[in-house]
């Protein structure tokens, strides 16, 4: 589906989700091919809550409609509440937009930030050092 009809478009959909929880958005992204200002890129926010992130395809002239080349596209955000609104926006001017196919929302175990899991890794060696120091 091209987002843009005459001007930049957007889509979104509502669904259930669980506050505090990390989901993973995985949709396949292209371009419309019929831009005559080929090769062209087109672009596409995609954003739930304060999540955020922007994508770009670049549309190969050799590229038609009925072989788009479409890429597999990741978008990870934490949900807020039970509700959440999934929204995917086109940057691209003109008649030609982005083109979305195949969306999934999957929900993933919590995200961990690097310098904690190394901080609890640490003390865990520690711990085992000081019961084998003990025996």
């Amino acid at each position: 589906m091209d987002i843009n009809g005459t001007s930049p478009g957007s889509i979104y959909q509502e669904f259930d989700t669980v506050a505090g929880a990390w989901y993973e958005v995985l949709f396949d992204m292209a371009g419309n091919p019929d831009d005559p200002s080929d090769p062209t890129t087109k672009e596409l926010n995609v954003s739930a809550y304060s999540f955020s992130t922007d994508y770009a395809f670049l549309v190969e002239s050799s590229y038609s409609t009925s072989n788009m080349n479409r890429e597999t596209q990741m978008f990870t955000f934490q949900a807020d509440t039970t509700i959440t609104k999934l929204l995917f926006t086109s940057l691209t001017d003109g008649f030609y937009g982005p083109a979305l196919d195949y969306v999934r929302v999957t929900r993933t175990q919590a995200q961990v930030p690097e310098p904690a899991t190394l901080f609890l890794l640490g003390f865990g060696l520690l711990g085992l050092a000081g019961l084998r120091c003990k025996e």
